[in-house]
């Protein structure tokens, strides 16, 4: 029962969605909570030239979130407002039409108080306000804007005997009393209107009252390489009687290409003496607010042009005030020629509806109190220079070695493109390419020439930029077997598009050492660059059994890219969707990298190794020579006393231990140039002091 309640109230309601312009703002890091108002009361009394109310809303807020409750105008002015008797703030906000899959929220335009509350259940909200009340010569009343409840409630206390109109009343009861005019009626709300005049007499008859029209107009004017287009947003305020039409005008040197409104029924153009009237028509009487969105598009020609303002006219409006935006698309340099009538603004005070709206940087703002305006503006077109349509941030390749001389390589790169139909890619000479895949989906490439060619998709826009992808591919090159001793070339594929920030990652059979690289900045500290085959997951190895030694390891590596070899070159059909490949990442791993590679840069890395055998005997060799060397330098500097020569064979079996513990050639041959500089030392000491003797 209580689900029922919850759910008519709120067909009876005004309950509305939150909006935001940008999500990343307060309140929008949640999801907005739905409300409904269950009761409204407005208690006023007429003092000179205003009415003070004190008013009383009955409202339920449904499931967790923050709501975002529009109450009255901004034509009252708040004094006081509390909720369930605490002190709360009432937020001033913008309103626009909004609408969802399933509902529009409310149908106003202007400036209204909001409360913003995350407090679930019902509640009771006292606001104290005062309204301007108009005085006319017979007649004096009040209008101002009210949000939909199911039940409304108003009631009046008057100075003297008058007789009292409210707009939208079910019923009403009068009474005079004590020189005063007692007034009470319930509201149709749905109306979002709370309007009440008065006058001497029997009575003030409803259809003598004449509408009154306040417009607010914006007008955001973008100016291209071919055509100045121009949107007009009118916010109208409708009080005292309904309107079935509103006209505007416009300029007949401009092309109105759409007019849109909420409760339109339809639209016509008329052009007259040089003025192009637009006329909205609406299936019924109209009150209370209504937003018309007017399209415009002039076409301009040469390499420099002088375009104006279209000035838009309310007609029939009491006040009218407006916004201009002037922005600037393309390689389009605008400035100001004239402005009259104008008065010049920074960009941030310009309506949201029109800063936001804006998809270029809005050069010149302006507001307008009054007619007549005018702006004129000269725009140059400057000569387009080409860009780069398509770029790789970031370049992760991988190649495994084995003793066989099989180079498998796997490389990625991601990509960001805007255009581009294929990537263009040359691979060292001999490889043979065995799969490519585009944003995790495999493709077919094609050759021309010694290029491969590998369709490309466009990047989706994430936000202003555009989003990367991986582009993928695997090839294998073969090399001589690795012998006792010799020189490696690592040719890295080249691709016809600049890449940022290159990685190279080498695993090498263990049981061969590499003394030394060239070609490209060796990285100590790094990892070998992760290549993942799934971008949209994020990076990450899985886990792996540990081999029960190194050479085990590479040995089966070796035989299943042999065979994998073997299987993939029996299953090669043209025309067919290629499989991913992975490669394996075991053995001693190199890292090496790159900034800044341009498109006619071909990447070599070179390095020299010695097998298993040569390296265990130059190790030896330097091992004897380092002890024997230490062993020599100890017993000639002690001259033949014993403890000499027992710190002398200290120092070379020290020395041979180190080097057995180390056991790589690279630390090998550096202690063998340490001892060699003692020796040299020495020599300098015994020249020198054989001398003096």
């Amino acid at each position: 029962m209580k689900r029922l309640l919850a759910m008519l109230l709120i067909l009876f309601s005004a309950s509305a969605a939150l909006v935001c312009v940008d999500e990343s703002e307060w309140p929008c890091d949640g999801p907005a909570a739905e409300f409904a108002f269950g009761a409204a009361s407005y208690a006023g009394v007429v003092h000179g030239d205003y009415v003070s109310f004190d008013i009383t809303y009955s409202l339920d807020v449904f499931g967790s979130g923050w709501a975002d409750v529009p109450l009255f105008g901004s034509e009252l002015l708040v004094e006081d407002a509390r909720l369930d008797g605490s002190p709360v703030s009432l937020s001033v906000i913008d309103e626009f039409l909004v609408c969802s899959e399933v509902k529009c929220t409310y149908p106003v335009v202007g400036k209204r108080y909001h409360l913003i509350t995350d407090a679930a259940g019902s509640h009771t909200l006292k606001v104290k306000a005062r309204a301007k009340l108009l005085k006319g010569a017979s007649i004096d009343e009040f209008s101002f804007f009210i949000p939909s409840a199911q039940q409304t409630k108003l009631s009046l206390e008057i100075p003297g005997s008058v007789a009292v109109n409210v707009h939208n009343e079910f019923g009403k009861s009068v009474e005079q009393r004590d020189g005063k005019t007692f007034v009470t009626a319930t509201i149709q709300s749905m109306e979002n209107l709370l309007s009440v005049s008065w006058g001497a007499g029997e009575a003030v008859p409803s259809e003598v009252k004449e509408p009154i029209v306040f417009a607010d107009v914006s007008q955001l004017v973008t100016v291209g390489e071919s055509s100045v287009k121009g949107s007009i947003t009118l916010s109208y305020s409708i009080l005292q009687a309904g309107v079935n039409q509103l006209r505007i005008t416009l300029p007949d040197t401009v092309e109105v290409l759409d007019v849109s409104s909420w409760r339109m029924s339809e639209w016509k153009e008329d052009v007259s003496a040089g003025v192009k009237t637009i006329i909205v028509f609406f299936g019924s009487e109209v009150v209370g607010s209504e937003q018309v969105v007017v399209s415009w598009e002039r076409a301009v020609s040469g390499e420099s042009f002088a375009t104006d303002v279209p000035e838009v006219t309310a007609v029939g409006v009491r006040r009218e005030n407006g916004f201009i935006a002037i922005a600037s698309k393309d390689s389009v340099e605008v400035s100001e020629q004239s402005a009259e009538g104008l008065i010049r603004i920074d960009a941030t005070e310009l309506p949201e509806s029109v800063y936001y709206s804006a998809d270029a940087p809005v050069l010149f703002a302006y507001k307008y109190l009054n007619h007549p305006y005018s702006a004129v503006f000269t725009a140059v077109k400057h000569e387009e220079v080409p860009v780069l349509t398509v770029a790789a941030d970031k370049a992760s390749i991988i190649t495994l070695v084995t003793p066989e001389g099989k180079m498998l390589t796997k490389a990625q790169y991601s990509v960001r493109n805007n255009k581009k139909q294929f990537l263009q890619v040359i691979l060292p000479e001999g490889s043979e390419l065995w799969s490519a895949v585009v944003d995790g989906e495999p493709v077919k490439p094609a050759k021309s020439g010694e290029a491969y060619l590998i369709p490309l998709v466009a990047s989706q826009k994430s936000g202003s930029t555009l989003r990367a992808f991986a582009v993928e591919f695997v090839y294998v090159r073969d090399a001589p077997a690795m012998q006792f001793i010799g020189l490696h070339e690592f040719v890295l594929p080249s691709v016809d598009v600049a890449v940022s920030e290159l990685s190279f990652g080498l695993y090498a059979p263990a049981s061969f050492e590499y003394p030394a690289f060239w070609g490209l900045d060796r990285e100590y500290d790094s990892y070998v660059p992760e290549i993942y085959s799934e971008p949209s997951y994020g990076y990450g190895y899985a886990p792996q059994a540990a081999p029960a030694s190194m050479d085990e390891l590479l040995s089966a590596r070796v035989e299943e890219v042999s065979e994998f070899a073997g299987a993939v070159e029996e299953a090669r059909v043209k025309g067919v969707l290629p499989v991913q490949v992975s490669v394996p990442e075991k053995g001693d791993a190199f890292v090496f990298s790159k900034a800044l590679v341009t498109p006619e840069q071909r990447l070599t890395v070179g390095g020299w190794y010695l097998g298993g055998t040569v390296a265990a005997v130059l190790l030896w060799a330097v091992f004897v020579g380092v002890a024997f060397f230490v062993w020599r330098f100890f017993r000639a500097f002690g001259k033949g006393k014993k403890e000499w020569k027992m710190l002398g064979k200290a120092g070379a079996l020290t020395v041979a231990a180190w080097l057995l513990v180390s056991y790589t050639l690279v630390f090998a041959v550096f202690a063998w140039f340490i001892a060699g500089f003692a020796g040299v030392a020495f020599v300098v000491y015994s020249h020198f002091t054989r001398k003096r003797k």
